[in-house]
């Protein structure tokens, strides 16, 4: 019997220019940025002394409104219709804003304030 010959390999292919290029941006919007991360954080829910709090996974680059969000949906069952944050005895009023932008971190309390009931400074 023959012999088979092995097959050949296929050239390597050579990048073309428009990929090159979106690599290359790729790299350095990379180094620019700081990578998104998970963080749990707790939340106190009108200010009771449980200690167990309810905690949230969410990334640090979410926004306040995906909080809110979520808690609302959440605790709608128990009455919760609207809800404020505050983050060291600070009410926070910039939704809009990441939780990283707020210098919120892993394992940070976040304190809500259901309904309009009203947050006393600790």
């Amino acid at each position: 019997e023959a012999a088979r010959a092995a097959p050949v390999p296929a050239p390597p292919r050579t990048a073309t220019q428009s990929t090159a290029r979106a690599a290359a941006a790729a790299v350095s919007s990379a180094s620019t940025t700081s990578a998104t991360v998970m963080i749990t954080i707790e939340t106190n829910r009108n200010q009771n002394n449980n200690s167990r709090q309810k905690k949230w996974k969410l990334h640090d680059t979410s926004l306040v409104t995906k909080l809110k969000t979520d808690y609302t949906k959440y605790y709608k069952s128990k009455g919760c219709k609207k809800v404020k944050f505050y983050i060291r005895n600070q009410l926070i009023t910039n939704e809009s804003q990441s939780l990283r932008d707020l210098g919120i971190g892993n394992g940070d309390m976040v304190y809500a304030m259901e309904n309009g009931k009203a947050y006393k400074p600790m």
